[in-house]
């Protein structure tokens, strides 16, 4: 056994040995509730968000949000002062009782849609070019891994913008609920 300090102040133990997990893809699949909730859309702007469908596995909540964004520019994307501008989205994530679930968020995937019909697959959380566009349409796919806790009828996902103001101030907005029953 050894005891060791890290660079931040934290200490964790190391014990010699193994042990073994058992996994199994198969098992994984058959404890696994696929939900595909109704009316789980919310929209802002030119954008909406729907929670197109949940999965409940035995250690977490897994959610898929896709999100579709019309008449999407160049400067709608990159300009704060631009009308159509829509800051960071984070979600937050509760229970039935209004307590927050510990969760994490995901961009897998952002393809854009010119208005010529051209379909371009940008890198995620990124303006894919510095040519000027307008009339364009923004898809995106994004996981919201949430944690598991026992006797959950219900989760709330709230997405929030987050923007910088121009005197350097955070300014957050809440966009809506989206409410997926678990049972």
């Amino acid at each position: 056994m050894q005891i060791v300090n890290t660079p931040n102040n934290e200490r964790y133990i190391n014990i010699g040995g193994n042990f073994e997990v058992e996994v199994s893809k198969e098992k994984a699949i058959q404890n696994t509730k696929i939900i595909t909730p109704e009316n789980t859309s919310v929209s802002y702007k030119k954008m909406t968000k729907k929670v197109e469908e949940v999965k409940v596995t035995p250690l977490q909540i897994i959610a898929k949000i896709t999100t579709k964004i019309d008449d999407v520019s160049l400067q709608s994307l990159s300009s704060t002062r631009n009308e159509n501008y829509i800051g960071l989205i984070d979600f937050n994530v509760y229970d039935d009782n209004n307590n927050e679930l510990s969760s994490c968020q995901y961009e897998i995937k952002r393809n854009i849609t010119y208005q010529d019909g051209k379909t371009e697959e940008w890198a995620t959380a990124d303006i894919g070019t510095a040519k000027d566009f307008k009339n364009a349409t923004m898809y995106l796919t994004e996981y919201v891994i949430i944690e598991k806790k026992d006797n959950l009828d219900s989760i709330k996902i709230v997405p929030v913008e987050r923007k910088i103001t121009s005197y350097g101030e955070e300014e957050k907005n809440i966009l809506g609920e989206m409410i997926v029953k678990l049972d």
